[in-house]
């Protein structure tokens, strides 16, 4: 199931989790929760669907779908292997280096990869160095 899909989903569960609560208290006037609140619990609906369909439909169709779709979603693979990752794109490069074209923000990204210290790790500082490294930026004169 994509990403999409299961926010569709979600909110057609929780539209339809709303709408009981409503006939319960047909007084009220409005359904606000806090932004917070809203949040987390779009969350947890949509934790508790990947759960309920991990638990309850076979493997065979859930394979069968993402091959169909073409979607893979990276972070529910890396959790079957009980790992995580942080995904960096190309337009985080051109935030930093607008005048980049994309093969030159990949580029960038793939170098990136290369360097990385563990230590200090992938971040921005490091996009902008290896972007000025690989691309430097023309000099400007001051009249």
């Amino acid at each position: 199931m994509t990403r999409s899909e299961s926010l569709a989903l979600a909110d057609a569960a929780l539209d339809a989790f709303w709408r009981v609560v409503a006939s319960r208290f047909p007084e009220a006037t409005t359904g606000d929760l806090s932004p917070h609140t809203t949040v987390r619990l779009a969350a947890i609906a949509e934790d508790a669907i990947k759960e309920w369909i991990s638990a309850n439909v076979p493997e065979a169709p859930r394979k069968r779908e993402l091959a169909a779709s073409g979607d893979i979603d990276v972070h529910e693979l890396l959790k079957t292997h009980q790992q995580v990752a942080v995904i960096w794109g190309i337009e985080d490069v051109q935030a930093v280096r607008p005048d980049l074209t994309d093969d030159q923000s990949w580029e960038v990204l793939t170098e990136c990869r290369r360097k990385h210290d563990c230590e200090v790790g992938f971040n921005w500082l490091l996009i902008e160095t290896i972007a000025d490294h690989l691309f430097p930026e023309p000099e400007t004169t001051e009249e």
